[in-house]
């Protein structure tokens, strides 16, 4: 049974990664590097440069979370 829920973790945090947390990521970092980076298009497609979808999922995650804070805090009450 570990391994059944090991198995769908993965692949739940895989699909959260690559198609949730990417594209903020990237659109961030082509903002802040003025389009330089990154050069991934595709990340399920882009397999040799898995580590930088990583990184930019990662980042993506951090932007997430920083909209969801500013959203909170000045959101009209």
């Amino acid at each position: 049974m570990d391994a059944v829920l090991g198995f769908v973790g993965g692949i739940f945090k895989q699909v959260a990664f690559e198609l949730l947390f990417f594209w903020p990521g990237w659109l961030a970092l082509k903002v802040l590097t003025l389009g330089k980076f990154p050069k991934l298009t595709k990340p399920g497609r882009d397999i040799n440069d898995y580590g930088d979808v990583q990184a930019v999922s990662y980042f993506g995650v951090f932007v997430v979370l920083l909209a969801l804070v500013a959203i909170v805090k000045y959101w009209p009450t």
